[in-house]
């Protein structure tokens, strides 16, 4: 089972080094915190480490094999990655979003991870429009 798997990969995550995490803030971006949950450190870490395999599978896979069964293995092997990423990405953000529910903030339209684990929030100046679905038609 896929969250299994990636649950026994986050206890083999080290949180040594960076790995990717240079960034400096920008402006623009406000700081709202700092990330200190181990788990979802990990969680970063995985999904950083599955989109690059995600990536190079991509790069790789630009020649696609000329037979079927082989453009069907790489297909696959595609898609598995991308339900991975899928997964670890929002288990990723909806587990930043649980334990900082500062980052809910309107104010903000997105957050990202910065240099040090920092949480910052920052906005794109386009209007957010909020709309309502109705079960039903208007008469």
């Amino acid at each position: 089972m896929l969250l299994t798997s990636v649950l026994e990969r986050m206890k083999k995550v080290s949180l040594d080094g960076k790995l990717g995490l240079d960034s400096e803030v920008e402006e623009g971006e406000t700081v709202i915190g700092v990330l200190e949950n181990e788990d979802i450190k990990k969680l970063y870490i995985l999904m950083l480490e599955t989109s690059k395999k995600l990536v190079d599978l991509l790069k790789n896979s630009r020649d696609l094999p000329t037979s079927k069964e082989e453009c069907k293995k790489t297909l696959k092997e595609i898609q598995l990655l991308k339900n991975e990423k899928e997964l670890l990405s929002v288990c990723f953000w909806n587990s930043v979003r649980q334990e900082m529910p500062e980052t809910l903030d309107l104010d903000y339209d997105s957050i990202g991870i910065r240099k040090d684990w920092q949480v910052v929030g920052f906005s794109d100046e386009t209007p957010i429009i909020i709309t309502t679905a109705m079960p039903f038609p208007f008469i």
